[in-house]
């Protein structure tokens, strides 16, 4: 076996961190439906997963979709009396 030293790493391995740029929200070219009646705003991705919807401020899915890996498929609305 060969001896391995630093001087015989490839220098494609580095210690610096590798820094990525995310793409913000309009990077994504959802489609946006909303509502004047009531202030519900839903975004769908090109894919047909829902993005977001919200209302004012608040996050009514709590999660995010991604472009990549797609949504939750499964959300439930509940009505209390």
């Amino acid at each position: 076996m060969g001896v391995i030293s630093i001087d015989n790493l490839s220098p494609a391995i580095t210690t610096e961190p590798a820094q990525f740029e995310l793409a913000d929200e309009s990077g994504f070219q959802a489609h946006v439906l909303t509502s004047d009646e009531n202030g519900v705003t839903i975004k769908a991705l090109p894919s047909g997963c829902i993005y977001s919807i919200e209302r004012g401020e608040i996050l009514i899915n709590q999660i995010l979709a991604s472009p990549l890996a797609g949504g939750i498929h499964r959300i439930y609305l509940r009505i209390f009396d």
